[in-house]
């Protein structure tokens, strides 16, 4: 389907958010320690093999947002409004308007996210043989790193993000995609998203230093006489030293708004690598409630840019539009990733369901078709989760910190 043809059929469709009910919920296990326990009787039990279904709750504590936590994008700004996938094929200012802010919200953070404990588990519990296999909906690669990078901190972001970006893992579906890949919507041609990033950094005049650091931007799009530092920024702690990627040193000199806060929460002892979650600004919320990184990925930014005048990169191949290889609100999923999703859920007893509301119908459907076929399914999340009590039922309902619980379970 050719680029004319979409914006034809989406023009005529009507695409809306699906709304998520808080349906009620009864949580078997509430403290850690018995919710461990709990999850170990029924990833121990005989002859049966379990597949891991995650949401965006297991990245919190990389400092990544989740849609409808206690943080999430939805919960502090109910108002916010991704990027539809028709509005991203058919309107340039919007395409435009969501490549810019991405284009910040990844090198301010998303780059920088490392896995969390939480992750790890799952990694070493596939090595394991104690899991089937793993269906992400997040597309922050932080699965894929813990399992190819052999649970290690790799110490080079470039060398992380080729990492996400690189091969298919057999065992992990990344259901919804990937932010670190981007492709062309004409001839299909992938790249990098690093190599994007660079692209778009060179034909705008823009800096990743000053992205990084939170510092005034220059160059295509940005005015001079605006405040340009984006909601990412207004949580750091005054006076403190990082290197960024490039290995420039940025000194913040006093201003709780001139660095960022996912290099400001870096353990020195590993230099750029690893992050100190439990210091990481990003878990707490702008005044006002907003949000600083959105859960899809882009920022929320208190700048004044003129989005028509920032260049888009074209695909290298054809000259085509660029989009990133995430699943946007009014896309399908790849039949190619739903069907390997289907086929490990086919081959497996049992599911455990960790960090997510299912509120979009692909993975809600995954586990309603599951629950169908008289399989058992557990659940560890904070909230309600969509069709729980009417569409299907979880044997083990554990309401929890996630890292928390998992590094207790005992296999």
């Amino acid at each position: 389907m050719n680029i004319a043809t979409l914006e034809l059929v989406s023009s005529i469709m009507k695409l809306r958010i699906p709304k998520f009910e808080n349906t009620p919920y009864t949580p078997t296990h509430t403290d850690v320690a018995s919710a461990a326990k709990a999850l170990s009787r029924f990833l121990t039990a005989k002859n049966t093999k379990t597949a891991i279904l995650t949401g965006a709750g297991i990245s919190t504590a990389s400092g990544l947002p989740d849609y409808r936590g206690p943080t999430g994008t939805y919960t502090t700004n109910p108002n916010h409004q991704p990027t539809l996938y028709h509005e991203f094929v058919s309107d340039e200012h919007k395409r435009k308007r969501y490549w810019s802010r991405a284009w910040i919200g990844y090198e301010q953070a998303l780059k920088w996210a490392r896995p969390n404990v939480a992750h790890e588990v799952l990694t070493g519990w596939l090595r394991g043989g104690h899991i089937s296999g793993l269906i992400t909906q997040n597309v922050d690669g932080l699965h894929k790193l813990s399992q190819v990078s052999g649970g290690d901190i790799v110490d080079n972001v470039n060398v992380s993000a080729d990492l996400r970006a690189g091969r298919e893992v057999p065992a992990l579906v990344e259901l919804h995609g990937s932010a670190y890949r981007v492709h062309c919507l004409s001839c299909g041609d992938q790249t990098s998203r690093e190599d994007f990033q660079d692209r778009m950094a060179k034909d705008n005049g823009w800096s990743k230093d000053d992205a990084v650091a939170g510092t005034a931007m220059t160059g295509r799009g940005f005015t001079t006489d605006k405040t340009t530092e984006s909601d990412l920024a207004q949580f750091v702690d005054p006076g403190t030293r990082v290197e960024t990627n490039t290995g420039a040193t940025v000194t913040p000199g006093g201003s709780p708004t001139s660095s960022n806060p996912f290099l400001a929460s870096l353990d020195d002892s590993t230099s750029k690598s690893r992050l100190d979650i439990s210091g990481n600004k990003l878990n707490e919320a702008a005044p006002g409630g907003q949000q600083q990184l959105n859960a899809d990925g882009d920022a929320e930014l208190d700048v004044e840019i003129d989005y028509d005048r920032v260049a888009i990169p074209p695909c290298l191949n054809c000259g085509g539009v660029l989009k990133p290889s995430i699943v946007f609100f009014g896309e399908s999923v790849p039949e190619a990733d739903r069907a390997r999703a289907r086929d490990l859920l086919e081959s497996s007893d049992q599911l455990l369901v960790i960090g997510t509301s299912l509120s979009t119908f692909s993975a809600f459907d995954l586990v309603r078709q599951f629950y169908k076929q008289g399989k058992k399914v557990a659940v560890l999340n904070k909230g309600g989760v969509r069709g729980e009590g009417k569409d299907w039922e979880a044997d083990v309902r554990l309401d929890g910190d996630i890292g928390g619980v998992l590094e207790k379970v005992k296999m």
